[in-house]
């Protein structure tokens, strides 16, 4: 792709992450055909059209787990995902951990106390597997509610 394709097209594909995005319809954009778009595609940026978007999806995602405290039900629509089950999925085969204990390790990171050294792993055990269940005991209502049993 030509630079200005480029940056037309990966403008184009932050702007609607959160759509569903085929190649079809990005070559449309580019006015190219769907095989010589991925072509192009993939020698400009390095990766396929798909993975370069399922690697924004995820970067975007990881930012809203470190700094929100949405859910992973609410991170995973606004990021793009058909749902959480692929969200976790598709995170865990980035990341090697699932999105819920990637979440814990940061606030794990963040409970140093005083001395520079980790709260017992006992206690962080327990914590995670309390959010754990309160993450799963969530029951999505309208409006992005919920209300935990």
């Amino acid at each position: 792709l030509s630079p200005s394709r480029e940056r037309m097209i990966t403008e184009y594909i932050l702007d609607h992450l959160t759509e569903n995005l085929t190649v079809f319809k990005l070559s449309q954009i580019c006015c190219l055909s769907r095989s010589h778009f991925s072509r192009a595609f993939k020698r400009s940026t390095g990766l396929s059209p798909q993975d370069w978007i399922r690697e924004k999806r995820l970067q975007h995602a990881k930012n809203l787990i470190k700094h929100t405290k949405k859910t992973l039900t609410e991170i995973s629509f606004e990021c793009g995902f058909c749902d959480q089950a692929h969200f976790c999925h598709t995170f865990y085969k980035s990341e090697g951990v699932n999105a819920l204990a990637w979440r814990y390790r940061l606030s794990w990171k963040d409970s140093l106390n005083v001395v520079g050294e980790p709260l017992s792993s006992a206690w962080m055990l327990e914590r995670t597997l309390h959010y754990e269940t309160k993450e799963r005991e969530a029951l999505p209502l309208t409006d992005g509610e919920a209300i935990i049993p």
